[in-house]
């Protein structure tokens, strides 16, 4: 078996967190195996990604946890080693990192900056509902410590932020449309809201939905401002929606790109855990079944992405499969219990987001698609 190419890594430096969100898909942030990563393990964990890198230069870490601040001081070493040696190995380095936000002090501000660190902002919409979510253990409200936080980096830097993350629980007193205008509202670049789901541990977290469908009015909002920024020709504005899988998938036909292109786990991308395990993602760590390997081993093993090597049949003549490919295989084996089965109601949700995105190119005037043309 030929060596696989990998060029990126999501680090657990922290499997514990200082909330206690309601919906938590790895056991509160453990992974029922709590603990921080060691400055060793970390390094090794760079040694790994490098060596399995081959000739590719740019290389993404992504700090996950848990909440990888509780861990700062490795989040630290770790950074500096691999800066330290972008040189000799002839690489270069992108770090990001996840955070609830409650120990994001001016500290870690200023070292993230410094280190170009992207942030990702876990928040779940305004305080009832952030309150209600994602309570620090014990139930204290963390949304006023969280909001000051986050409210000082976006006032100095937004560009520091370039989107939160928000899980919705339904029922709800607000739309997920509301929670992203109430977020975007408030300074964070660009809101990305998602459904929950349960764990893989079968543990039921409440009353949800689980249905995506809640999400195309917030959708179809989306696409018609992405329509009106095009038609400004406003290049800074629309540089907002690059998380947007809808302009994702505009800037594909814009490309003429035909290539199927899911996830990357297991192939150019894997999760490495406390102890420096390697699993398929963040996602299913903890499951042995879906470990395989450690960055002590020159090797994977029994990665059965590689080993299947393409994607479901099912995927083969949907008009989604360029965006999508299969989906996400922690759903794919939440509902179906099958890396490589995925959910109907997910299916749904890429090909809304696929028609949405061939209705706006449709309506393009031929000066728009030369404008998008230079930003492709």
């Amino acid at each position: 078996m030929p060596l696989q190419i990998i060029n990126s890594l999501d680090l657990l430096i922290a499997q514990t967190c200082n909330l206690a969100c309601v919906y938590c898909f790895c056991h509160e942030g453990d992974y029922q195996n709590s603990g921080n990563m060691t400055n060793e393990t970390a390094q090794k964990a760079i040694d790994w990604l490098v060596s399995h890198s081959g000739g590719v230069k740019n290389l993404y870490i992504n700090f996950f946890g848990g909440e990888p601040l509780v861990n700062f001081s490795v989040l630290k070493k770790t950074v500096l080693y691999a800066r330290e040696r972008e040189t000799l190995w002839k690489k270069q380095f992108h770090f990001r990192i996840i955070t609830n936000g409650v120990s994001l002090t001016e500290e870690v501000e200023v070292f993230l900056d410094e280190q170009g660190i992207l942030i990702g902002a876990s928040i779940d919409g305004p305080a009832e509902i952030q309150n209600r979510q994602r309570p620090h253990r014990g139930g204290k409200a963390s949304y006023d410590r969280v909001m000051a936080n986050f409210s000082r980096v976006l006032n100095r830097k937004p560009s520091m932020i370039p989107v939160s993350q928000s899980v919705y629980l339904s029922p709800n007193e607000y739309t997920p449309l509301q929670i992203k205008h109430y977020l975007e509202s408030i300074g964070f670049p660009y809101s990305s809201v998602q459904i929950a789901s349960n764990t893989l541990e079968e543990r039921k977290i409440g009353k949800t939905e689980n249905d995506r469908s809640l999400l195309f009015p917030m959708l179809d909002a989306e696409a018609n401002d992405i329509c009106a920024t095009i038609a400004k020709q406003d290049t800074t504005a629309l540089a907002k929606y690059k998380p947007s899988l809808i302009y994702k998938e505009l800037l594909r036909q814009i490309q003429g790109k035909t290539l199927m292109k899911g996830c990357a786990a297991g192939r150019s991308y894997f999760a490495v855990d406390i102890q420096g395990d390697i699993y398929l993602c963040h996602s299913l760590v903890g499951f042995e079944k879906y470990k395989v390997g450690s960055i002590k081993e020159k090797r994977l093993s029994n990665n059965p992405i590689f080993a299947f090597g393409g994607y479901p049949k099912e995927c083969t003549d949907c008009r989604a499969n360029m965006l999508c490919a299969g989906g996400c295989y922690f759903e794919n084996v939440l509902g179906n219990k099958d890396l490589f089965k995925p959910q109907q109601h997910i299916c749904d949700y890429m090909k809304y987001i696929v028609d949405l995105s061939h209705g706006l190119y449709d309506n393009l005037k031929q000066e728009d698609i030369n404008f998008l043309k230079t930003l492709a």
